[in-house]
């Protein structure tokens, strides 16, 4: 259902995390980003 698409402001770098389901939460970090989907939770470190 959803891609979720994180953008640097300062540099306009752009990253997109497939996840192609419902998405019910994001949490960002320095390093890490976090997606809550229905079922699961994903964790991507940069």
């Amino acid at each position: 259902m959803t891609d979720v698409i994180v953008q640097h402001l300062t540099t306009e770098q752009e990253v997109r995390m497939k996840c192609r389901e419902l998405v019910k939460k994001i949490a960002i970090n320095r390093n890490r980003r976090a997606i809550q989907l229905p079922e699961k939770i994903l964790i991507y470190d940069f």
